[in-house]
């Protein structure tokens, strides 16, 4: 603000954290989008995101459909206190209370990382000596998870992952069982379109949500993962097919 910002994005980790910048932003007579995790209050002139809670109910059901209705799953997702990670969870035991056969016998808090995941999947595991069947969580954390299975030399449980290349390279090259759920990137490109229409004046929607796909390992494998590019693609997106070659080639 201090230095003369005609707009603002905001993606908040903590919908409570940047309330009140976003109120100061907005009281300064700069218009913010919010993009992503939404703040608490209706001070903002657009929020475009993906729906949370939806994700979380998406992975977790077709995980349990997958395991066919019974069994033991973990739950692994971003940072301890996160809206993200709150509104995951709800959406992931509001699928578990129509599958009564399906014990949630963990919930780890693993940062969107890999390392992380791997550490909690290593726990999880040492907890359940007598397996696990599914894991819940987004393409990061699936990828740990599926090391520290493979690690263990033990059964491949179903892992719910998302479209990032390098979760799709893991799963689709090891024949991994996977489901998934992604909204992709898109959500930024909107909240940018919304931007430029902003600052000329037009009008913008309040809120703006942006679909989710879910997909099975056949999909994942034939129609999203792209063996060409870099573990930084991710499947589902708006760009050109020259774009994505010239920013994501392996052979660039």
């Amino acid at each position: 603000l201090a230095k003369g910002i005609d707009l603002l994005f905001i993606d908040p980790i903590s919908s409570a954290a940047l309330t009140a910048s976003v109120e100061k932003a907005m009281e300064k007579g700069v218009p913010v989008i919010l993009v992503s995790t939404g703040v608490e209050t209706q001070d903002y002139v657009s929020w475009v995101r993906t729906d949370n809670v939806e994700a979380g109910y998406l992975m977790t059901k077709q995980v349990a459909e997958a395991i066919g209705g019974k069994g033991k799953v973990i739950l692994l997702t971003g940072a301890a206190g996160s809206t993200y990670a709150e509104e995951t969870h709800k959406g992931a035991l509001q699928a578990l209370a129509s599958y009564p056969d399906i014990k949630l016998v963990g919930v780890y808090n693993a940062n969107w990382s890999p390392v992380e995941a791997k550490a909690a999947t290593e726990a999880a595991i040492q907890a359940n000596p007598d397996g696990i069947d599914g894991v819940i969580s987004g393409g990061l954390m699936g990828l740990g998870a599926a090391d520290a299975f493979m690690d263990a030399g033990i059964k491949m449980p179903v892992i719910a992952g998302d479209d990032w290349n390098g979760w799709l390279r893991k799963a689709c090259e090891n024949n991994i069982p996977f489901v998934g759920v992604a909204g992709g990137p898109g959500h930024s490109l909107w909240a940018v379109d919304l931007a430029v229409k902003v600052l000329h004046g037009e009008p913008v929607p309040k809120d703006i949500v942006y679909p989710l796909r879910t997909f099975d390992a056949k999909e994942g494998c034939e129609e999203l993962y792209r063996p060409d590019l870099t573990d930084q693609y991710w499947a589902i997106n708006e760009l050109p097919e020259d774009w994505i070659t010239r920013l994501y080639s392996i052979n660039k």
